[in-house]
């Protein structure tokens, strides 16, 4: 969990973006405000961009196989 992107890019460089995913600990006030416009701020690909938003997430828990 890391709530700075230089910590962020440092992660993704270490372990892969498609190991990186958006997380939450909503309804509790901690984090940033707008989670996925920090993403987008981290300059990465379109690929690792929309990997980590929600598509390493789909296949993690099986949802890439199924029909869209």
């Amino acid at each position: 969990m890391t709530y700075d992107a230089a910590a962020t890019r440092r992660l993704v460089a270490f372990a892969g973006a498609d190991h990186v995913l958006l997380g939450s600990d909503y309804p509790f006030n901690m984090g940033l405000d707008d989670p996925i416009g920090a993403v987008h701020e981290l300059g990465l690909g379109e690929d690792e961009t929309a990997g980590i938003l929600s598509e390493n997430a789909r296949r993690l828990l099986g949802f890439d196989t199924l029909e869209r």
